[in-house]
C-alpha cells in the first residue's frame, strides 16, 4: 500500500490528481496511514478499500456478505492541524473485536449480533455473529434522523405557509 500511495503522489504532482488501484493486497493496517502520506506534499489523501473478509450482513439480513470496507481521508488545513478521518463502515472495525478478545474484554452491545439477532458481547464468539453497520439498524437509524433533519424542518415550514 505504501508503494501505491507513493506512486499516486508522484502522479498527482505532474497531473494535479491521481488514483491508483491495488489488487491482491492483504490487511494494510490503519487506512489513515496511507491517506496521511499526501499531507507532506500539501495534498488531500483519500483511501478506499473493498475487503474480502466478510463480517457484515446487508441491512435486515444475517448472512455475512459484506466487508467493513475502510475509508480514510486526510485534508491539509494550512497552519491548523489537518482533518483526518479513518473509519470502517461498521460500528466497530473487526480488528477492534480481535483486540478485545486478545485482552479478555467484552464488547459493548451494538457492535455485533448473533445469528438470531441477539446482542453478542463475547469477542471470542465473534465467528458466531456479524458486525453491525454504521448508523445502527434500519429501525434505529431512521429514528435517530426522524425530526432532526433540516430538510424535514424546512418542508414543514413550507407546508404551513
Amino acid at each position: 500500500m505504501k508503494r501505491a500511495t507513493e506512486l499516486a503522489i508522484e502522479k498527482a504532482k505532474t497531473s494535479g490528481v491521481a488514483w491508483v488501484g491495488v489488487q491482491w493486497s492483504n490487511h494494510a493496517g490503519p487506512a489513515s496511514l496511507y491517506a496521511r502520506m499526501a499531507l507532506a506534499h500539501d495534498m488531500i489523501g483519500l483511501y478506499f478499500a473493498v475487503g474480502n473478509a466478510n463480517h457484515l450482513p446487508p441491512w435486515g439480513g444475517l448472512d455475512m456478505l459484506l466487508s467493513t470496507n475502510p475509508i480514510a481521508a486526510a485534508i491539509p488545513a494550512n497552519e491548523e492541524a489537518p482533518v483526518v478521518l479513518d473509519m470502517a463502515t461498521t460500528v466497530a472495525a473487526y480488528g477492534k473485536v480481535k483486540a478485545k478478545a486478545a485482552r479478555g474484554e467484552s464488547m459493548p452491545e451494538g457492535w455485533m449480533i448473533d445469528r438470531e439477532g441477539k446482542p453478542l458481547t463475547d469477542p471470542k464468539r465473534a465467528s458466531e455473529g456479524v458486525l453491525l453497520p454504521i448508523g445502527g439498524t434500519r429501525a434505529t437509524a431512521s429514528r435517530s434522523w426522524s425530526g432532526s433533519s433540516p430538510a424535514r424542518s424546512t418542508r414543514r415550514r413550507w407546508a404551513r405557509t
